[in-house]
């Protein structure tokens, strides 16, 4: 199960707005709060970490897009939003 902290971290670095193609969460929750979905760039299913080094905040449209498509374009822009330095020397 992810980590409801990491979550919460990811979602307050990105302040309402999807970090894949920085537009604005599409709508508000309940609480009226930007909807964006914790997303994590290496699948937890695949080895991948449980951090937030590892996660960035997606709008479901491109938080489903990351999961069906799996675009090494975006996986790498969403490596350096999430605070790698050199996306290409990963270290997973």
């Amino acid at each position: 199960m992810a980590n409801p902290y990491v979550s919460a971290f990811v979602k307050k670095r990105a302040n309402g707005v999807c970090e894949l193609y920085e537009q604005p969460a599409h709508f508000n929750d309940k609480n009226g709060k930007p909807y964006l979905e914790c997303h994590h760039i290496k699948f937890l299913s695949q080895g991948g970490l449980d951090t937030i080094e590892n996660c960035v905040a997606l709008c479901v449209v491109c938080h489903k897009k990351a999961h069906i498509v799996d675009d090494p374009e975006d996986r790498l822009k969403m490596m350096k939003k999430a605070g790698f330095d050199n996306p290409l020397q990963e270290v997973w």
